[in-house]
C-alpha cells in the first residue's frame, strides 16, 4: 500500500492541504484538482483509491483542496475560481520544488474544467499529460443546476419561485446545501466554458465520460480545440459516484484510467 501525507502549503492566499500520495522526489506526479461543492467530498473515496493504484504503480500523486474548500483555510465566500488558479500555480511550483521528474493534471467534472484552463493560460507550463474524468463544459450550466437545489430547498418550506442566479449577481450572498456563493465567485464561474479555451500545445489528454454509455453530441462538439494534439476520448460505465453519497467504488474508472495512461 503507498504512503499517505497530509501537507499544508503556504500559498498566495492562505494555507492549502495536500494530501500526498507516494514519493514525489524523481517520481512522476499527478496534480489532482476536485470537483465544485459538494461532489468535492463526494469523490474522495474513489479519488484516494485511484491516487493510491497510480502510486502503487510508482507515481505520485497531489491532491489539492482548493482555499475555502475542504481542510483548506479560509471560506468559500471568501475566494473564486480565478484565485483557484493561482491555488493550482502555487501548488505546481511546490511539486518541483520538491523534486518531481515530471508532473501532469487530473481533474474531475469542475477540476476538469479547471485544468484544462490552466493549460489554456500557461501554455509553456510543461505539463506532461491530462486526465479528465467527465470534465465540465461550461461554468454557467453548473451554477443553474446548483442554484436549483436551493429553489427545491425552498419550494418544500413553502417559498415562491426565485431567480437565485440573478440574486446573487445582483450583489447579495445566497447559500446553497450550505455552501456560501458570492457574486465574485459566481462570475468567475459562468465565465469558464470549455469551447472558449484556446489549446495552443495540449498536453496528450486522456478523456474519460464516466457514467456513460456513449460520447454525447456536446462533448464531440468541442473535441476540436485539441486541433490534431493527441485526445484519447472514451466512455466508462462507472457510476455517477461525484452524486452519490453511497457510492464508493468505481472499478472501470480505475482500470480504464490505469490502462489509458500507462507508459504515456
Amino acid at each position: 500500500m503507498s504512503d499517505y501525507q497530509g501537507h499544508f502549503l503556504n500559498a498566495s492566499q492562505g494555507h492549502l492541504y495536500l494530501a500526498c500520495f507516494g514519493k514525489l522526489a524523481d517520481s512522476h506526479v499527478w496534480l489532482y484538482l476536485p470537483p465544485f461543492a459538494e461532489e468535492m467530498n463526494l469523490s474522495r473515496a474513489v479519488v484516494s483509491h485511484q491516487a493510491r493504484s497510480f502510486a502503487d504503480r510508482g507515481e505520485a500523486v497531489v491532491c489539492l483542496d482548493y482555499y475555502g474548500t475542504g481542510d483548506s483555510e479560509g471560506e468559500l465566500d471568501q475566494t473564486n475560481a480565478d484565485l483557484w488558479l493561482q491555488d493550482v500555480c502555487d501548488t505546481l511550483a511546490w511539486i518541483r520544488e520538491q523534486g518531481a521528474a515530471s508532473v501532469s493534471l487530473w481533474g474531475l467534472r469542475f477540476g476538469g474544467l479547471m485544468a484544462l484552463r490552466f493549460i489554456a493560460e500557461n501554455p509553456d507550463s510543461a505539463i506532461e499529460k491530462l486526465l479528465l474524468w467527465k470534465p465540465l463544459l461550461d461554468g454557467k450550466l453548473l451554477m443553474g443546476q446548483f442554484f436549483r437545489l436551493k429553489q427545491v430547498s425552498e419550494s418544500m418550506k413553502g417559498g415562491a419561485k426565485v431567480n437565485w442566479m440573478a440574486r446573487v449577481a445582483q450583489g447579495e450572498t445566497v447559500e446553497v446545501a450550505g455552501y456560501p456563493i458570492a457574486p465574485s465567485m459566481l462570475q468567475s464561474l459562468v465565465d469558464m466554458k470549455l469551447n472558449k479555451l484556446v489549446l495552443e500545445h495540449p498536453p496528450t489528454t486522456t478523456w474519460l465520460e464516466a457514467g456513460a454509455n456513449k460520447i454525447a453530441a456536446s462533448v464531440e462538439a468541442v473535441s476540436p480545440i485539441w486541433a490534431g494534439h493527441k485526445l484519447d476520448l472514451q466512455h466508462c460505465l462507472a457510476p455517477a459516484f461525484w452524486q452519490n453519497p453511497d457510492c464508493y467504488q468505481a472499478p472501470e474508472l480505475w482500470d480504464q484510467s490505469l490502462q489509458m495512461t500507462e507508459g504515456r
